[in-house]
């Protein structure tokens, strides 16, 4: 009788496993959860993907806010504060819970390695407007890194 009960309590505990395998989703599947940002804040997610539309893995993406007076801007980035985060294994990224406004978006190490995100038509760093109370989705940046 030990003998069957141990089997039984075997292929139950396998049925259980491969039902818990079957809802996973497929490892092609792209899943990005954007978290919806604290009141008076914003989110900026985006894909950073070569041109070759190869994921970016584990690179750094930071936001440097930019600052406006008598019709001139100027971005800094501040390497304590600045709001950041790291692509994931499908080049996938998402700042949370940043403060609204004007920012432009630095690739890599500042330190040691970056690059700008321009815009293709005026060849100057690109802006983008993060909203307050929503998400910026930058959507999927091409470079070359």
């Amino acid at each position: 009788m030990k003998i069957s009960r141990f089997l039984i309590g075997v292929i139950i505990t396998l049925m259980t496993l491969l039902s818990f395998s079957a809802c996973t989703p497929d490892a092609t599947e792209t899943v990005q959860i954007i978290p919806t940002p604290r009141s008076g804040t914003t989110t900026v997610a985006g894909v950073l993907v070569s041109y070759d539309g190869v994921p970016y893995t584990d690179v750094i993406v930071r936001l440097a806010e930019v600052y406006r007076k008598d019709g001139a801007a100027a971005f800094a980035l501040d390497a304590a504060f600045s709001p950041g985060g790291t692509t994931n294994e499908n080049g996938e990224f998402v700042i949370p819970n940043i403060v609204p406004g004007e920012y432009v978006m630095i690739i890599g190490d500042p330190a040691v390695n970056y690059i700008i995100i321009d815009d293709p038509e005026t060849g100057k760093a690109r802006v983008w407007m993060a909203p307050l109370d929503g998400v910026l989705d930058v959507g999927v940046l091409q470079i070359d890194f």
